[in-house]
């Protein structure tokens, strides 16, 4: 009877291990898996803030633009004229990703764009964006249904705005064509793999997708979709089937600050599972392992129960569940990315991984379970691999949180050069355990990301938007009596030379143009390339207009020497327009507009010289 009591109480217990193994081995499985959405839902975050600042930057151009249509075309002013043309030309050599800029009056006639001079009889009375601002006096932004370009014939997005008449009546619109090419290669350059980013516009018409079908431009969202209720909350992360196709992603939607789109950054549910997917049949085999060996022991200990006295059969089922619970704790490290070390609250160490051995930059035979955390310390300090603070420094944060017992992230760079994301967590009853993440080449991607949104693509030199911010600095600092002077450059004869050879000898006679600016300025200056053969230069520190000239004759005469670009010996000129400053009232534009009289005047001398901007040449422009 004694007997039949024990078997039947080993088979309760085996029966609540292997539910408990189950149990367990299934609760690892969730985890798992959320812990890879979660990791996912941020990597797209984190993709799609980084996308919807450079889209922006991108396209916000295009607006100032058609806002300075709008109000430049006032009422009284000739559309169809050279002084429009010339207005529109001004604006288009300043945008990219941008085909075309075109006006067209109230019947929907196209009178002038910045493709030339007198504009071809094409009329744009049918598209919405027309008869959007027809039908009411909206003064905002309008982003039209994409359509190909009836001259080129390039797939485009209309961005237009209302102009208006002397009564406010409706006048016609001022036009800027998407490329949806230049966009989409750009999206192509900068996306990282695995995500996919759509252009959308707010009524849930996609505009772009890259990289996605070509198909899927102008259909709109299906309306059960979760993404208009996101959008209509301002945006943020939602889990739901893709726009066109049932498989699950997770997707963030972002609006774009004073554009009517929202970008959308996606990756495949799958894709996020992928790691998880690989490790469920080793996770699984483990369960199967685990329940067979806890069945194996149950079979032993009813074997040999008779013989075993009770003290000795408990005691070393406790010690073959410590030595299983240990080994799996062994298993676990080994096979995490990150790394891991337990201290107790001696600040000895109990626990760690190879892994965290590497990320500290010392060999596994270095370090050894009850070191201390000052010893340690001391190793990496002499092993080169601590951050850029000395030993009493370290020790002291340290001593700090583990006194504060409050958990903490931090990301540190050491001097080895890895970047390391680091967690500190404090333990129920004393000791804490550290988390290391290499987030090296995380963090080499976004400052690519940085530089790709800062610098123009071809040259390297700055873009508009660094330049833009250059300028800014540069005018603060002369409110305190730092001159320096603007100079814009145009290349004499690019046109003739990218048109007679083709645009790889144009693009490689623009570097080299780069790089001659590049030798011939000082390392404080900046250069930039504002697109097609415009540079400009801000030299900085200086007052005199004889420094000024001096650089812009260096200048002059370097351009132009003859270039082999790709077997072709080819020879283009400059003109130079300067504007100084400080000055009175002296603001971004006010600068740039004096720099371009300046080069107007100098290619009115006839090209390949220097002008320097003076009062009486607003006078002339005005006369004229």
């Amino acid at each position: 009877m004694t007997r039949l009591s024990t078997q039947n109480r080993l088979i309760v217990l085996g029966v609540f291990m292997v539910a408990a193994i189950i149990g367990g081995t299934a609760l690892i499985m969730r985890m798992e898996r959320d812990s890879e959405i979660a990791a996912s839902q941020v990597a797209v975050s984190r993709v799609n803030i980084g996308m919807s600042r450079q889209t922006a930057h991108l396209l916000a151009p295009a607006d100032e633009a058609l806002r300075h249509l709008q109000t430049a075309l006032a009422p009284g002013v000739a559309l169809p004229s050279p002084a429009v043309f010339g207005l529109l030309s001004q604006q288009f050599a300043r945008l990219s990703a941008v085909d075309t800029l075109f006006v067209a009056d109230a019947n929907g006639q196209v009178v002038n764009a910045s493709r030339g001079w007198p504009e071809a009889a094409i009329s744009v009375s049918g598209q919405d964006y027309f008869r959007h601002f027809k039908a009411g006096d909206d003064p905002g932004l309008f982003a039209g249904n994409p359509a190909r370009d009836p001259v080129s014939g390039a797939l485009d997005v209309p961005l237009a705005r209302r102009i208006a008449g002397a009564q406010g009546e409706f006048a016609g619109v001022a036009v800027a064509e998407l490329s949806l090419a230049d966009l989409a290669a750009f999206y192509q350059l900068a996306m990282p793999p695995s995500r996919v980013v759509y252009l959308v516009r707010r009524d849930g018409i996609v505009l772009l997708g890259e990289p996605a079908p070509a198909s899927d431009t102008g259909r709109r969202i299906p309306p059960d979709s979760p993404w208009y209720a996101t959008v209509a909350r301002g945006g943020g992360a939602y889990d739901g089937p893709a726009f066109f196709d049932p498989a699950p992603v997770i997707a963030v939607a972002r609006p774009l600050p004073n554009l009517p789109f929202i970008l959308v950054a996606t990756g495949t549910e799958a894709d996020a599972l992928a790691d998880w997917q690989s490790q469920i049949n080793w996770i699984i085999l483990g369960g199967m392992l685990a329940v067979a060996g806890a069945v194996g022991i149950l079979q032993l200990f009813a074997r040999q129960f008779e013989r075993i006295e009770t003290s000795k059969r408990r005691l070393a089922a406790k010690n073959a569940e410590l030595d299983f619970m240990h080994r799996q704790l062994q298993v676990t490290l080994a096979n995490l990315s990150q790394g891991v070390c337990f201290f107790d609250h001696n600040d000895r160490l109990l626990v760690f991984n190879a892994r965290y051995c590497e990320l500290i930059g010392l060999p596994r035979e270095a370090v050894r379970a009850g070191m201390t955390v000052a010893e340690i310390a001391k190793l990496r300090f002499a092993a080169g691999s601590a951050s850029d603070m000395t030993l009493e420094e370290y020790l002291g944060n340290l001593a700090r949180l583990i006194r504060d017992a409050k958990p903490a992230d931090e990301i540190v760079e050491l001097k080895n050069g890895r970047v390391i994301s680091k967690h500190f967590e404090p333990l129920p009853g004393q000791g804490w355990v550290l988390t290391m993440e290499d987030i090296s080449e995380r963090r080499a991607a976004e400052m690519k990301i940085s530089y790709l949104a800062h610098h123009d693509l071809l040259t390297g030199l700055a873009n508009r938007v660094l330049f833009r911010d250059r300028l800014s600095q540069a005018l603060a600092e002369a409110a305190s009596g730092k001159g320096f002077a603007m100079l814009c450059l145009d290349l004499d004869r690019f046109k003739a030379v990218n048109d007679l050879h083709g645009h790889p000898v144009g693009d490689g006679l623009l570097c080299a143009v780069a790089d001659r600016l590049r030798a011939v300025v000082r390392a404080s200056d900046i250069i930039a390339r504002l697109g097609g053969d415009e540079f400009v230069i801000l030299q900085l520190g200086v007052s005199d207009k004889a420094e000024s000239a001096a650089l812009a004759r260096r200048i002059v005469q370097v351009i132009k020497e003859p270039y082999e670009i790709n077997g072709h010996l080819v020879g283009v000129g400059v003109s130079i327009g300067i504007a100084m400053a400080p000055g009175q009232r002296v603001n971004p534009e006010r600068l740039f507009q004096h720099a371009d009289q300046a080069l107007y005047r100098s290619k009115q001398r006839g090209r390949g010289t220097w002008e320097m901007y003076e009062p009486e040449m607003e006078t002339a422009d005005s006369d004229c």
